[in-house]
C-alpha cells in the first residue's frame, strides 16, 4: 500500500530513484545475515556442536564486515537521497 501511494504521489521514476535505490543494498545485507544466522541456528537445533574454528571465525568476520558496509551504504542512500 505504501509503494502504491508513493507511485501515485511521485511517479515510478522518482520511486525508483529515491526509495527503492537503497533496497539494492539492504536486501542482500538482510539475506546474507539471515543465511549465516540460520546456519548457526540449524547447527544448534540439530544438537551439533558449533565449533568456531579458524575457517568459521573468518567467515563470521567477513560476513559481519560485508553486512556492515552494505548497511552503511544503504543508510547513506536512505538519509541523503530518499524522499523527505
Amino acid at each position: 500500500m505504501k509503494i502504491r501511494a508513493l507511485l501515485e504521489q511521485y511517479g515510478f521514476g522518482m520511486l525508483i530513484h529515491k526509495v527503492l535505490l537503497h533496497g539494492v543494498f539492504e536486501i542482500p545485507e538482510i539475506l546474507l545475515a539471515s543465511a549465516f544466522g540460520s546456519y548457526l541456528l540449524i547447527q544448534k537445533i540439530t544438537n551439533k556442536k558449533i565449533i568456531f574454528d579458524n575457517e568459521l571465525l573468518k567467515l563470521a568476520i567477513k560476513t559481519f564486515f560485508v553486512c556492515l558496509m552494505l548497511s552503511i551504504v544503504s543508510a547513506y542512500i536512505e538519509s541523503n537521497l530518499s524522499i523527505k
